[in-house]
Formats: C-alpha cells, structure tokens, sequence
C-alpha cells in the first residue's frame, strides 16, 4: 500500500550511489531493464535519475550487496500523473485486446457437428449453441456437459479443437417406450390362444395380417401393464418374382458400311467414323508393298438396334423360381427353418409371376 502512494506522489528520483562495488550496479538493473536518465560519474561513484519502480529494486540490491546509496531528490505530483495515466492506459489496452480476441476468434471457429440420427434442425441448433460457448473460454469438458444440459434429446457429447477447427460428435437419447401391446409379425390364423394379461383383441380361427393387434395392455395405478399371450397360429410368408418372356437386345440390323485407308510405319491416313448409334467393329489389313511396309486397312461397321426377343419362361423357370424363394426367405428373416413350400405360377400374356409360399408355425 506504501509503494502505491510512493508511485501517485513519487514519478522518479535522483540517487547517488557510491562505494565499493558502486558501479555494478548500473549492469544488474540493466539486466532488468532499467533505464537511467542523467547518470553523471563522480570520485567514488556516479549520480543518475531513474523511475521510481526502478529505484526500489535498486534499493533492494544495494540492501542486499551493502552498497552505499542516497537520495538527492524525488520528482512530484506531474509525474505521478504521468506515471497512473501510462500505466491504466496499458492496462485498459490489455484488457481491451484480450476481450476483443476471445470474442472475435472464437466467434470465427469453424464447428462442424457429427450426428447422423438428428436432424439438420437439430445439428444447427448444438452448432449455434457451441459457438456461444466459445466465446466464454470454458474447456471442452464444461461445453460438453452445457451441450448434454442445453439438449435433453442428447445422451453422450465429445467436442475436440484444433486451432479454428472445433469437431462436435453427438448421439440422440433413445427413448425407452415400454410395449404394451402385442401385435402380429407375420400374416397367420390363429388355431389357439390364451391371453395371460391385458386384453385379447383377436380369437381363435381369426386370420390376422401382419402389424395387427394380437392383445392389448393397459395401465394400473399409473404403472403400464404389458400384455401377455400364449398363442399357436399358422402363419405364412409370401415372396413374388415377375418375368416378362418379351424383352430387347441390341442385334445387328444388317446394314454395314466400310471404309478403306493406308497405313505405313504404324500411321493411318485417313480418319474414319461410324455412321451408326449402336454398332459393331471388324477391321482387316493387306500388305501392298514389297519394298515398304504399306498395307490397305479396311474397317466395316455393322449397325446394331433394340430388337425385340422372346425368351420363354420355361427357359429360365430354375431361375426365376429361385429369386421368389430368396424373397420369401428374406421375409421370413430366420424366424424358423422349419416349413412347407408351395410355388404357384400365373402368366399374363406373357408377363409371368412365381409367388412361392412358406407355411410353418406361429407360436408366441
């Protein structure tokens, strides 16, 4: 508190240092940083005017290295002024420049969020919310649990910086949804069934489709009361494949059309082009010299259009059978490897369709 009045009041002063070892003290508050104004050289020493925050740590070293010093004079209240403005000056310019680059580089980040199960909406709003932390010089750590706070649909967060570049990797909150209902997964007709809790909705002998209600819970003192069964149905799977017997395929209309060049030492003089959309290429050469390697290329172009074919189903029946089958399979997504086959085929003017059936049991 002494210094800081010194500092209002005290702006600089005129020292006499003197003695043994007098001089070197020049060099150690050079080595500071000092700076002295004046210094005038005497008989055992040298006089010099310095600020007075230099003059205290000369005090301290001549203390310490008992070295004789005095104080001529010491400058006043113009000083001082001089002193508090240069020094709150650099202190508001500091403050200053710091805010300004907190602010104006970390509202410049570039934020790039990763999370593919929310929405564009979703990702645009943690983008913006990054940002607005940036600006307030918390670490990773803090940001990502003022993300997992802001956003009750996220349930982890990572955010990683490199330099302007900030990465942001989200993941969406699943919600757990308790089941209560019981409903169909596949097409079926149920032969039995025993409804254990909740509400039976389907009965014996009932065919039910796929993703209908089979039974249905309720709610009891606010608690959900999933619906439970015992069931037996027969259920089947139905894959299709339709194959059309008339098709096109690119074949040669019979029109042709042939150009003749010279060829020697590897080059071609002459330059030709097929006049067809669709064709086919055949080239032959001749040697005609037997003094130098001259040869007659000639090149023939045969046009080529979409033609229509038939292909009998018949033809192709092993085929197109196996596809309906693997549709069926697909369907069926390994519930059993147990069942019973069947393939029923319709053609429609030639426009055949192969559904093939697995018939097997339904139990819950």
């Amino acid at each position: 508190m002494k210094n800081f009045f010194m500092h209002l009041f005290v702006s600089s002063v005129c020292v006499r240092v003197y003695g043994l070892n007098s001089l070197s003290v020049i060099g150690k508050m050079v080595e500071k940083g000092g700076v002295f104004y004046e210094v005038e050289k005497t008989e055992n020493g040298f006089i010099c005017e310095m600020r007075y925050d230099l003059f205290l740590s000369l005090k301290q070293y001549c203390k310490k290295r008992k070295i004789k010093f005095e104080v001529l004079k010491k400058k006043g209240l113009i000083g001082a002024c001089h002193f508090a403005l240069s020094h709150i000056g650099a202190f508001l310019a500091l403050s200053f420049w710091l805010v300004f680059s907190l602010v104006f580089f970390n509202s410049n980040n570039t934020v790039v969020v990763d999370a593919e199960e929310l929405s564009v909406a979703e990702k645009q709003q943690i983008e913006n919310c990054v940002k607005s932390l940036l600006t307030q010089n918390l670490s990773n750590l803090e940001m990502e649990r003022a993300v997992l706070i802001e956003f009750d649909n996220v349930s982890a967060c990572t955010i990683k910086r490199n330099g302007m570049y900030v990465s942001v990797w989200a993941q969406k909150r699943v919600q757990d949804v308790a089941s209560k209902d019981i409903v169909a997964e596949f097409d079926c007709k149920i032969k039995s069934l025993v409804v254990a809790s909740g509400e039976g909705v389907a009965k014996p002998g009932d065919i039910v489709l796929k993703g209908q209600t089979i039974a249905r819970g309720g709610e009891e003192n606010g608690k959900v009361i999933p619906a439970s069964v015992k069931m037996l149905a027969e259920a089947y799977v139905i894959g299709s494949c339709i194959y059309d017997e008339k098709g096109e395929k690119l074949l040669r209309s019979g029109n042709t059309k042939t150009y003749r060049l010279i060829e020697s030492f590897g080059l071609k003089f002459g330059k030709v082009q097929s006049p067809f959309y669709y064709f086919d290429v055949q080239e032959s050469r001749k040697l005609v010299s037997n003094v130098l390697p001259i040869y007659l290329v000639e090149k023939t172009f045969y046009e080529k259009t979409l033609q229509t074919t038939i292909v009998p189903f018949e033809s192709v029946r092993e085929e197109v059978v196996l596809r309906a089958k693997n549709d069926a399979l697909d369907k069926l997504n390994g519930w059993t490897d147990v069942y019973e086959e069947k393939v029923f085929v319709s053609d429609d003017g030639g426009v055949v369709k192969v559904d093939y059936y697995l018939k097997f049991a339904y139990e819950i």
